[in-house]
């Protein structure tokens, strides 16, 4: 879907998550840590993120930017998570840590290890960074869906 129709998977991907940030951010507002700041940055360059991609080439440079700094939010965020609550946010902020560092370690990994030349490590490489995008979206589903 990336190579075909790139504007499509952005947006499908950006409206996910700020939908679901924008609900732990409603969500949290009555705990004692809402963490609010923090949801409001995430979904602030999610958003710029989409814009700079939409923008094309010449604002490709921003859009890889903002992709750069997630981390510095989805790591204080979810480490917050993390050692403030128990339970299902826990694991929120758990699967937040683990999701961003396996989606950008791992593909770094798997080029300077030459496996991106094969087919067979694209596919090891795609599987593992969806199954961690589906692990933390189930451990935010868990927190944003009464059961």
């Amino acid at each position: 879907m990336i190579s075909h129709i790139p504007i499509l998977n952005g947006l499908l991907n950006t409206a996910g998550m700020v939908v679901m940030y924008y609900a732990m951010l409603r969500g949290m507002k009555g705990l004692p840590h809402p963490l609010t700041a923090f949801w409001w940055i995430a979904i602030g360059m999610n958003l710029l993120g989409f814009v700079f991609f939409c923008l094309g080439e010449p604002a490709h440079g921003l859009s890889a930017t903002f992709a750069t700094l997630l981390p510095l939010i989805y790591l204080p965020l979810g480490i917050l998570l993390l050692v403030w609550y128990r339970g299902y946010l826990g694991n929120v902020g758990m699967w937040m840590i683990l999701r961003i560092l396996i989606v950008n370690l791992i593909p770094v990994l798997f080029y300077v290890t030459g496996l991106l030349e094969f087919r067979w490590g694209l596919i090891a490489m795609e599987i593992i960074t969806i199954s961690a995008d589906l692990l933390y979206a189930w451990a935010l589903r868990r927190v944003l869906v009464y059961q």
